[in-house]
């Protein structure tokens, strides 16, 4: 029976303690030869399905760790997290308590992609093309990876034979046509569209029907925001994942996400959108609307708003520009 100092009142924190002592009677019996303690590691997992009693345990854990031999690892997705999870809670206090590091693992090369497949039994003729295909279809998501894969073999257009992953075609021509979101990643990220604010929602929305780069002084007007409710929404939208930032550029972080928020838009609100985004340009960009021809083009005709006298200067205009273009030196 492990003795506890002082347990404290209610039944969550007494169990609390009783683990946190039996990790530190642990770390005593764990000591190597001539009082040299051996560093005791756990390694926790997926820690963004924890729930708040799993972290506050974590944090009380962390209070009584100073100076031990022990190393915890956990893993997380960021896209999974929110501002409210508690593990945002830990990662802000707990430096306080005990050292924390986090460490982000980038998203797979090319050259990482096809490591991983020399890695894996593939009887293919054009491995190289199928590692070039799957990384521009994922941008080097690992998760992406994995679930595409997966829907290949789900789709019959990869199987096992001889122990060997083949494809019925010699040209691998089923792997060359464009990847359909494999419904394991389509509920994944409408399952994380599901846990966004209001206003972070309407956003995103808007955001996907502008297109892949975001102009947010454009997506701020389109839909009616104040300048620095749509730096905030941006902000908390590239900290879920969804959009990534570079140098004050904003994308989304994959054309798989741009696109499954697109499709969840009803397309009687889409088409609203659309003209949300012709009124903006129009009015934003009314003294030089010439250089954003091609887009109000292309957000006009989808809008419904498209009329053959506008949709002819539109055209003939884009076509100037380019002319003019492939004329310059």
């Amino acid at each position: 029976m492990l003795g506890v100092s002082s347990l404290a009142s209610t039944p969550q924190l007494q169990m609390d303690e009783v683990l946190v002592q039996f990790f530190l009677e642990l770390i005593k019996k764990n000591g190597g030869a001539h009082g040299h303690a051996r560093v005791l590691t756990l390694f926790l997992d997926d820690l963004h399905w924890a729930d708040a009693a799993s972290m506050d345990f974590l944090s009380y854990f962390l209070m009584h760790l100073h100076d031990k031999p022990i190393l915890i690892l956990g893993t997380y997705c960021t896209e999974e997290i929110n501002e409210s999870h508690p593990l945002r809670q830990l990662l802000r206090t707990g430096a306080s308590q005990t050292p924390l590091q986090s460490i982000a693992l980038p998203r797979l090369t090319p050259t990482d992609v096809a490591k991983l497949l020399k890695k894996m039994p593939f009887a293919l003729h054009h491995r190289e093309s199928l590692g070039g295909k799957l990384y521009r279809e994922t941008a080097g998501n690992p998760l992406f990876l994995i679930a595409t894969l997966q829907h290949l073999f789900e789709e019959g257009i990869l199987r096992v034979e001889n122990e060997s992953w083949v494809t019925d075609t010699e040209d691998d021509s089923p792997l060359s046509n464009e990847l359909k979101i494999p419904p394991t990643i389509k509920e994944l990220i409408v399952s994380r569209l599901a846990r966004l604010g209001e206003k972070e929602d309407k956003l995103l929305r808007l955001a996907s029907v502008l297109g892949r780069e975001i102009v947010p002084p454009l997506l701020g007007q389109a839909g009616e925001n104040s300048e620095e409710e749509c730096w905030i929404a941006l902000s908390q939208l590239t900290e879920a994942g969804f959009i990534v930032e570079d140098q004050g550029h904003y994308a989304f972080s994959h054309d798989k996400i741009r696109e499954v928020v697109y499709e969840e838009i009803a397309p009687a609100r889409r088409q609203f959108l659309h003209q949300r985004v012709v009124w903006a340009l129009e009015q934003r960009y009314a003294d030089r609307l010439e250089e954003w021809t091609g887009l109000l083009a292309q957000h006009a005709f989808r809008a419904g708003v498209w009329r053959l006298e506008k949709g002819c200067r539109l055209c003939l205009a884009s076509s100037a520009e380019s002319r003019e273009r492939i004329s310059s030196p």
